[in-house]
């Protein structure tokens, strides 16, 4: 999906126009009515599951029962999607999460543009404001569910990933002063190879060359490589370019927070780490992981993000 892009008057960054389904009044008041009767449709169990299928027929059901013979089946059935990604799905943020052409989604708090990275454009600043923080905390609220994990007073903090390899962060208040926050960074489908980086510019053949060196290492001693940079800045794109350099007939594991990389071996185990459940247990760390990849018959270990006490178990 192609969203036309202006420039604000103001400040000059590239606006992106949200694909929005608006809910007339009547309608409003019937999603709230579905609201209401979540328990009695049977989909907080359904939930858990994640089937939206059925969740869908379940809403559909209750709209001929609710609408009768006022609308047709389709206008039915459209609406039903649309209040389905606002019961359970992720609301108004849903289009953008659908756009393959977007890289990272920012929701900063209420009375705030969300803002977009687009990978074309850049930052972009959206018309998409959510004035009620029980909007942004409901999806919020839904990604924790879908991902089994917790957020709350006790623990503000929210990492996961969602079923599309979508990594998210959320922090609720008091932790962020003006409200609810989310940060979405997708990945591409096709991770960008050595020759799209050299293509480019990203580096030159003879740099390439170097670092083929470095990952082959001549199938005798290949080297310890440590892929260093800023936030966005390709690390995880440089990592995935140089996997393919790596001798098919070894055995690699990866440890990741989050999985992220894209690695084209068949021999390959990737672990993720992870947080409290929403019963505060369960946690494993990259450092967990990384002592007990050692105990696995590693060729290689890719380690995604070093950050804590794993890098003594590294190095």
């Amino acid at each position: 999906m192609e969203n036309d892009s202006i420039h604000n008057e103001n400040n000059l960054i590239p606006r992106y126009n949200v694909l929005k389904f608006n809910f007339s009044d009547d309608e409003k008041l019937i999603l709230e009515e579905l609201r209401e009767n979540l328990i009695d449709l049977a989909i907080s169990e359904k939930m858990s599951s994640f089937n939206e299928e059925l969740i869908l027929k379940d809403i559909i059901r209750f709209l001929e029962n609710r609408l009768q013979n006022r609308f047709d089946y389709d206008y039915k059935e459209n609406l039903a999607r649309n209040m389905l990604k606002e019961l359970i799905g992720y609301g108004e943020i849903s289009s953008l999460i659908e756009d393959d052409n977007l890289e990272e989604i920012m929701v900063i708090g209420i009375n705030k543009p969300v803002f977009v990275y687009h990978r074309k454009y850049g930052m972009m600043e959206t018309d998409l404001v959510f004035e009620d923080e029980e909007k942004i905390t409901n999806i919020i609220d839904s990604i924790a569910r879908e991902t089994n994990r917790r957020i709350d007073q006790q623990s503000p903090i929210l990492d996961a990933r969602l079923s599309n390899g979508s990594r998210v962060n959320a922090t609720i208040p008091p932790l962020s002063a003006n409200g609810p926050t989310i940060t979405i960074r997708k990945f591409k489908k096709d991770p960008l190879t050595i020759v799209d980086l050299i293509r480019y510019n990203t580096l030159n053949s003879e740099m390439a060359s170097f670092l083929w060196l470095c990952v082959d290492g001549l199938g005798v001693k290949p080297a310890n490589i440590i892929v260093s940079g800023g936030t966005s800045s390709g690390k995880t794109t440089l990592l995935n370019a140089l996997s393919i350099f790596i001798n098919p007939m070894e055995r690699i594991i990866t440890i990741e927070d989050t999985l992220e990389l894209q690695i084209p071996h068949n021999h390959i185990i990737r672990m993720e780490a992870r947080t409290v459940n929403i019963e505060n247990q369960g946690e494993i760390t990259i450092e967990d992981l990384v002592k007990n990849s050692l105990r696995q018959r590693p060729d290689r270990i890719i380690v995604g993000e070093v950050r804590g006490k794993e890098a003594i178990t590294l190095f």
